[in-house]
């Protein structure tokens, strides 16, 4: 059997990356690792208080809440009489322009006016129906209780989406929101974001709130962003994030580039960065365009480590970053110029000098230990591990597989002394070599297997290892 001269040729080979590599790394790494530290603190501020930084939500495309006016106690005193009035008259829409309050109603007559003008709507389960629009002068509701509310023009009237209950309307409190109008202009794809949102003016809208949603409005930017679920507050469809990794690319002086799909979905994760040619993103399907196009040196993804079998096939070095919350190891590094072991034997000799070595210093269960000593060996020998791999309905260990992400090693760990089972899922993987380790007290294992009559159709090498007596076969 041949042996490694020197380890010292395993350890140089897994810290060695290309320059190309290490150079983008150097100069992500600090950007990546302040955008962690932000970003765990916003998050932090959702979780508490259910907003994001108003600084974040200044940068955002779909920010829609420019300012907020609150009504004296008075005003908010009168909202179970102005929500009667709108049930009893069968309100559908109430907007204020100037001196005249315009109404929408499914009545003919309201206030003792009858309509002139009535629009029809069909609905989708029943007959069709009219609605009829009415228009008063403010001085017409000037003895209405809740004529205060009416004080200021505004062009939409709607309720908190949590005041879906009667009980609960009644405590309703009311604001205005100066919220933005956008209207985006139908131009070349080539215009940039900035052109073609440029269209924007702000409105005012009547709200009736909840309690929890009045108290924290003024520090929203939009009414979507952040939502409760439970007892804790989450973010939904927020831009927080891409936003916050803009604001480190830009401190940190690297120029990037977002997708043309920036322009209608804000939220979207993609980058080009032109003086570094890396392509960030999160997805890890539909990016072969994106790839083509670019032609980046190196892929930037934010997930995790798994991630990594969706890049290989495109041929280029990547850096996937865990920025989750539980997250033990946050940077991986794929790097192609490395080189993949090749060599059966000195694959066998690696395993077998470094194996026990290794699983003594993995704190944790037995199983646990070997698993993560068998994936520390694999990328030393330049391989990409992957722990609990699920093919065809068998479930291996771990396995090694090669830069295009065929898997050339599949690992099966047996902590008792049943080993037959193990043939089967390893070769399901369809490796170049399997390796089964075993925990039985006599050799009887090592002579069954060498009988075992399924072997003999074997297409693949199988290094059996006898664990507690230290014995490869």
């Amino acid at each position: 059997m041949l042996r490694i001269n020197s380890l010292s040729c395993l350890f140089e080979m897994f810290e060695m990356k290309s320059l190309e590599l290490k150079k983008i790394y150097e100069r992500l790494r600090p950007v990546l690792e302040e955008y962690l530290k932000e970003k765990t603190e916003i998050e932090k501020q959702v979780k508490q208080q259910g907003t994001v930084p108003l600084a974040i939500c200044s940068l955002c495309k779909k920010r829609r809440i420019l300012s907020v006016a609150k009504f004296r106690e008075d005003a908010n005193k009168t909202i179970p009489e102005f929500l009667e009035w709108l049930r009893s008259n069968e309100v559908r829409r109430l907007w204020i322009e100037k001196e005249t309050i315009h109404v929408e109603s499914r009545k003919e007559a309201l206030e003792g006016k009858k309509s002139t003008l009535a629009s029809l709507n069909i609905i989708m389960t029943g007959a069709p129906f009219s609605y009829y629009e009415f228009t008063f002068n403010k001085s017409e509701f000037k003895k209405k209780t809740f004529s205060r509310l009416f004080d200021i023009e505004f062009s939409d009237f709607g309720l908190c989406s949590h005041l879906a209950e009667d009980a609960l309307q009644k405590e309703a409190l009311p604001v205005i929101l100066v919220v933005k109008s956008i209207h985006p202009s139908y131009g070349p794809s080539s215009v940039s974001a900035e052109h073609v949102w440029a269209r924007e003016q702000g409105k005012n809208e009547l709200k009736l709130l909840c309690k929890e949603c009045y108290e924290r409005i003024g520090s929203l930017g939009c009414e979507e962003g952040v939502m409760k679920r439970g007892f804790v507050y989450e973010t939904l469809r927020c831009s927080f994030r891409k936003i916050l990794f803009q604001s480190m690319l830009a401190k940190y002086n690297i120029k990037f580039v977002t997708s043309e799909s920036d322009i209608w979905f804000p939220e979207s994760f993609d980058f080009h960065l032109p003086e570094l040619n890396v392509f960030v993103t999160e997805r890890t399907r539909d990016i072969k365009e994106q790839i083509e196009k670019l032609k980046p040196n190196c892929i930037l993804s934010f997930g995790k480590r798994g991630n990594i079998v969706n890049f290989l096939g495109y041929d280029m070095n990547v850096i996937l970053f865990d920025d989750s919350e539980d997250a033990i190891q946050r940077f991986f590094l794929f790097d192609k110029e490395r080189k993949v072991e090749d060599s059966l034997e000195r694959i066998v000799t690696a395993v077998m000098e470094r194996l026990e070595d290794y699983s003594s210093q993995i704190r944790g269960k037995e199983h646990d230990r070997l698993t993560g000593a068998f994936q520390r060996i694999g990328k030393e020998l330049g391989f990409i591990t992957q722990p609990e791999l699920l093919q065809k309905g068998a479930r291996v260990d771990v396995v090694w597989l090669n830069r295009q992400g065929d898997v050339e090693v599949a690992i099966e760990v047996e902590t008792s002394a049943q080993w037959k089972k193990d043939i089967v899922s390893t070769w399901e993987a369809e490796p170049k070599l399997a390796i089964i380790l075993s925990h039985a007290k006599t050799d009887k294992g090592a002579q069954e297997i060498t009988q075992y009559v399924l072997l003999e159709n074997m297409p693949h090498k199988l290094l059996f290892i006898n664990y507690l007596l230290k014995k490869p076969t």
